[in-house]
Parts: C-alpha cells; sequence; structure tokens
C-alpha cells in the first residue's frame, strides 16, 4: 500500500535538528488524516493535517459519454436503464459513419454501463427494457431478475466485507503504538570481545 510521505523541507524543520514519523491513521474518508511526531530538540510536537487519498474510479469510456449526449432518455449514467437485447446493433447501425464507435469501444462502454450496481439493481425492479429512444420494446425475463438479484447480493456482501476490514484496520492501526527512534549503536559497542 502506497502512504503519502511528508518531507521535512516542506514542513520548514532540517534533518539535522529535528527527528519527523509520519503515522497515517486509517478512515473510510475520502481525506486521510496525517498524524506527525516531532522532535525538535528536548520537545515533542504532535500535528494533524490533511492529505489527499487517491480513490481509483473507473472513468467514463468516451463512447458511452458520447451515447449518454445522443441518446439521454436511455443512458444515463446516475440512473441506468435496463437496455434491450441486442441494441448494441442499434448503436452501430446509428453511429456507422463515426469511426471513434467501432466493436471494441462499444462493447467496453456497454460493459461499464452494464456490470454496475445500480444496472443490475434496475434489472430486479424494472418491468421493461428500453430503445434508443427510450421506449419500452421488451419484458425482463425471472431468468434475468435471478441473475441480477444474485449479482446484487454478491456485491453488497463484498462491499460489507470491506467496511469490516476497514473498520479492523482502524482499529489495528489506533492501538499500535509510536515507538521512538533510538540512536543506533556504533559497531565498537556491540563488540563483546572489548567488553
Amino acid at each position: 500500500m502506497n502512504r503519502p510521505i511528508l518531507s521535512l523541507k516542506k514542513l520548514g524543520v532540517s534533518s539535522e535538528t529535528a527527528d519527523c514519523k509520519v503515522v497515517p491513521e486509517t478512515t473510510p474518508m475520502a481525506v486521510m488524516k496525517m498524524t506527525e511526531v516531532k522532535k525538535v530538540g528536548e520537545s515533542k510536537v504532535v500535528t494533524t493535517q490533511k492529505a489527499p487519498v487517491r480513490v481509483n474510479k473507473p472513468t467514463i469510456p468516451p463512447v458511452l459519454s458520447l451515447l449518454c449526449r445522443e441518446f439521454p432518455k436511455t443512458f444515463d449514467v446516475e440512473m441506468r436503464k435496463p437496455l434491450k437485447v441486442g441494441i448494441h446493433k442499434d448503436i452501430l447501425l446509428a453511429f456507422r459513419d463515426n469511426p471513434d464507435v467501432n466493436e471494441e469501444s462499444l462493447s467496453r462502454a456497454l460493459k461499464y454501463y452494464t456490470r454496475g450496481l445500480k444496472y443490475q439493481r434496475n434489472l430486479v425492479n424494472d418491468i421493461h427494457r428500453v430503445d434508443l429512444k427510450g421506449d419500452n420494446v421488451g419484458a425482463i425475463t425471472e431468468l434475468n431478475k435471478t441473475t441480477a438479484l444474485e449479482f446484487v447480493k454478491y456485491c453488497l456482501k463484498r462491499i460489507k466485507k470491506a467496511r469490516e476490514n476497514r473498520e479492523l484496520q482502524n482499529v489495528i492501526a489506533v492501538s499500535i503504538p509510536i515507538v521512538e527512534s533510538q540512536p543506533i549503536p556504533n559497531h565498537e559497542s556491540m563488540d563483546p570481545c572489548k567488553h
């Protein structure tokens, strides 16, 4: 796991006068707190500041952005409606003159759109599928609903487990004591023959 590192120069402390440790406190927020323990002379200073945490969210494929602009009644990333079976053929036909829309890029866009939790929940809850105009064109079969329900249960189980793991990491991080650094003894003092 990559952890942010604070340099002494950024803090305005020279490396000769301070002994600095950075201990991250894990939190489930998008911003992680950093606890910094500095030793300047005889006194210790403990400060907390916020450092950004990179959230690995997948980016929306460009073809999907195009579909959302051209067919807003059908494609909405926030409210993902169940799509007509075989809609990819209609899309390729509609964009036959656009070189950016090919089978590979469209496949990536539709996977991004349909493999999410929102889409699968809507497959379970809705009755009809929609075409490019946003009209209801076909019913969602019981097999589709059952498969989608299993996927939703699986995702929710993984989300719950991830939350529990984060909470456990928070407990572990809080219970680990901060150990002060000790000076490294010189080699002569460690030699058993010289005592």
